[in-house]
């Protein structure tokens, strides 16, 4: 009998779907549920972790049953046994995760158990070994408490690390970062690694060194060091190679960032050098050395500066991937990182066996967030697809594991220098920066961050259907009734406005509005209320873009709504992002003036 029938059986849905579950006659732990748990070496961060999570739910920790920790020298990292009876809770691992995963287990099975707790015994161990989230921080500004929240809520799915892109709210002295408002103290970032050191997490800093460093290289202190294009663009996304001030600049920001953290891995970034290679010095050094030279021997010495400082570097291995002969001129110690974000079987498998073939240890990515920017809401289908490829490919060509990436905003822009007002007092505030897109907010992607997790961990085979089926059950708590219903109605947040008419559009967030309006949510009702908002907006974009098209008079029929909808923006948003990042994303949905009897927005 597969797990999954053994779980259902018991009323259960476990994410990521255990490999091994039996049922043993007698009795499990009857309620009132009480549970000792001691903090006994080597196992001190998953008791904690148990003690935590049974205070904050009611329950007992210093009376009732004994949990009883063993480490089993037999047991594979990461692997565990976990096993509920009436003399108490058993846990067997191979180390310091494995023990944290069976708690997390015990912890799903008691939040869907509201009567006695079933004799069960569960055995499992991953697929892959390194099971990455990412945290895209360049436009949504998550306070610490909510990023807390974020990295807990990963590891209670058996997320084993996390990359953090901070962009601007990294505290670097440099103009315009530098007695700026949002970003982190140096005190809030390392509490928040030593948290999810906490949480078996392996903390991950991107700071970008080539491209996509436009929150910097906007400001005309730095307009020199900035690729140019022939006639006189200024490329702000993307640092000049062969300016001799560009490495110190790029290792100083890398040296803050090290000094700020105290993990293995430092990510590079690399990714995505549109303009390699635009400037006169540039190409006539392409002409003579060629243009995969100008790459590499700059990322050699950024990816050979993170060595030398005793770290591990990864970086996107999109641009080798047009220059896969220039490999062997980068430290084979770094690890390139090829992200993939399409639905179907692409290019990336014969990538990654290429550079398994040089040696190198890889990883991959996928996403659950990206593309056009959907504003108000996923493309769920390809995302499932997607993170489903990718990472049964990492375990099918022996990578080292997949990142499941989260990217809030498009993040690419351009200035041309006529449009610069560049003085001795600085730069032209009417040109201030923005994103070209938002995107709708990160915690609506939880049950595909949640699919997510069962493909690392069950790369081989995850359980789409059960994850179809339960993730309303385990994530929200849904009735046997709903929670089937749940997915279909999320998958209906398709925000893609440009593949689809508007009244395509209006009928798909109408239906999602209205039957996730007739379920009924007992956990992680924050999330919840995220996904409705969502819907809710996207309803009203279509019915914008619906009256446009129509006689002009008809507009302000939307007013009532909108104003609706910029309050619940301001109340959802407001728990748990900075300020001016709330109003930021106001904007985006709602660009042109809004009037009501308390406000206008603009």
């Amino acid at each position: 009998m597969r797990s999954s029938e053994v779980l259902s059986d018991l009323g259960l849905v476990l994410f990521p779907v255990p490999q091994q579950v039996r049922q043993n006659a007698g009795k499990g732990i009857t309620r009132p549920l009480g549970l000792h748990v001691d903090s006994p070496s080597p196992f001190v961060k998953a008791a904690a972790v148990l003690q935590r999570w049974l205070k904050k739910h009611g329950f007992q920790i210093e009376q009732g049953l004994p949990v009883i920790w063993k480490q089993d020298a037999h047991l594979k990292p990461e692997s565990f046994e976990l096993s509920i009876s009436q003399e108490g809770v058993h846990i067997h691992a191979g180390d310091e995760r494995g023990a944290l995963y069976a708690t997390t287990a015990l912890c799903q099975i008691i939040e869907q158990t509201p009567a006695d707790l079933p004799a069960i015994e569960i055995t499992d161990a991953p697929d892959l070994c390194f099971r990455c989230a990412y945290i895209d921080l360049r436009t949504q500004k998550f306070t610490i408490g909510k990023l807390k929240e974020i990295i807990s809520r990963l590891a209670y799915y058996r997320y084993n690390a996390v990359v953090v892109e901070y962009e601007s709210t990294f505290p670097h002295d440099v103009e315009p970062l530098r007695d700026t408002e949002g970003h982190y103290s140096l005190d809030e970032i390392r509490a928040l690694e030593e948290w999810a050191n906490a949480h078996c997490i392996e903390y991950v800093p991107l700071q970008q060194t080539m491209g996509h460093l436009e929150y910097i290289l906007h400001h005309p202190t730095h307009h020199a060091l900035c690729e140019t294009g022939e006639a006189g663009q200024i490329f702000i996304d993307e640092i000049c190679p062969l300016n001799p001030e560009a490495l110190p600049f790029v290792l100083d920001l890398l040296d803050a960032v090290m000094a700020a953290h105290s993990g293995r891995y430092v990510h590079v970034g690399g990714d995505e050098v549109w303009h390699l290679a635009s400037c006169p010095r540039c190409q006539m050094a392409a002409k003579t050395r060629g243009k995969a030279h100008l790459y590499t021997a700059f990322m050699q010495q950024v990816l050979q500066h993170v060595i030398d400082a005793g770290r591990i570097p990864i970086y996107w291995a999109d641009v080798l991937a047009k220059f896969p002969q220039a490999l062997a001129e980068l430290p084979q110690q770094a690890i390139p990182a090829e992200w993939y974000y399409g639905a179907k079987v692409g290019p990336s498998a014969k990538w990654v066996q290429h550079l398994r073939q040089q040696g190198l240890r890889v990883m991959t990515a996928s996403s659950v967030h990206c593309g056009l920017p959907e504003v108000y809401g996923l493309d769920v289908e390809r995302r499932l697809l997607n993170i489903q490829y990718m990472s049964r490919m990492t375990w099918e060509e022996g990578a080292e594991g997949s990142l499941i990436t989260n990217w809030n905003t498009i993040g690419r822009f351009m200035l041309r220098r006529q449009d610069v007002n560049v003085t001795k007092e600085g730069y032209d505030p009417r040109l201030r920066i923005e994103p070209l897109g938002r995107r709708a907010h990160a915690d609506i992607t939880w049950p595909l961050l949640v699919w997510g997790a069962e493909c690392l961990w069950n790369a081989r085979q995850p359980h789409v259907q059960v994850f179809k089926e339960g993730i309303g059950q385990n994530l929200f708590g849904l009735a046997d009734n709903e929670t089937a219903a749940f997915f279909d109605a999320y998958a209906l947040l398709d925000g893609f406005v440009e593949r689809h008419e508007p009244s395509h559009l209006l009928q798909s967030f109408e239906q999602a509005v209205s039957r996730l309006e007739g379920m009924h949510p007992r956990r992680n009702l924050a999330i919840w209320e995220r996904i409705g908002l969502s819907a809710r907006l996207g309803q009203h974009n279509a019915r914008r873009m619906m009256l446009e098209a129509g006689p002009s008079g008809r507009r302000d029929e939307l007013a009532p709504q909108r104003a609706q909808l910029v309050q619940a923006m301001r109340r959802l948003y407001g728990q748990d992002m900075f300020p001016s990042e709330v109003e930021a994303e106001i904007k985006v949905r709602f660009p042109a003036t809004i009037s009501t009897d308390k406000e206008t927005i603009k």
